[in-house]
């Protein structure tokens, strides 16, 4: 069952019949599975499998092929992994954390759902980066910033509606 699975999967990535279209077996094999991996948006071990599958190796050339990538991939330096809020606005799209972040100000939208669906855990995972940007507590704001969304205080919303307070009774 999870052989047929990995099929379906590895057909609908990268369909054989387009793959047997895109391959250029003149060109460089590194360069080449490095040009379909982008094309595919999958990995250069998914291409060099859907490589053989096409007829464009042989086993042992595959085998050879793939432990050299494998090695390759090893031998990249590990950075820190990048910082999962910085690149939230990669996750999730802007126009999306826009209405998500004002339905939550204005409080239509529960914070913890807020916070379930742009793919924090808890509040406190999202305290813990807003100390590195800011010294407030403030945790969607900071958290529309961190996804380059403007959003503004509720002082610069009152200032930016021109709102008015008349204090005591009116005449």
């Amino acid at each position: 069952m999870e052989r047929w699975c990995n099929q379906v999967a590895v057909e609908l990535l990268v369909p054989l019949d387009v793959m047997r279209q895109e391959y250029d077996g003149a060109a460089s094999l590194p360069d080449e599975v490095s040009r379909l991996a982008r094309r595919f948006k999958v990995s250069t071990l998914v291409i060099l499998r859907r490589i053989h599958d096409a007829g464009g190796m042989t086993r042992q050339e595959f085998w050879n092929a793939y432990h050299a990538e494998v090695e390759r991939l090893l031998a990249i330096p590990r950075g820190s992994g990048g910082n999962f809020y910085l690149t939230q606005a990669a996750r999730v799209s802007k126009r999306f954390a826009a209405a998500l972040v004002t339905s939550t100000l204005e409080g239509r939208t529960l914070y913890n759902d807020a916070f379930r669906m742009l793919g924090f855990s808890k509040q406190g995972d999202l305290q813990g980066t807003i100390a590195s940007a800011s010294t407030k507590k403030i945790k969607i704001p900071n958290a529309s910033i961190g996804l380059g969304v403007k959003c503004m205080t509720p002082f610069e919303m009152l200032r930016h509606e021109r709102a008015r307070f008349i204090l005591g009774p009116q005449p």
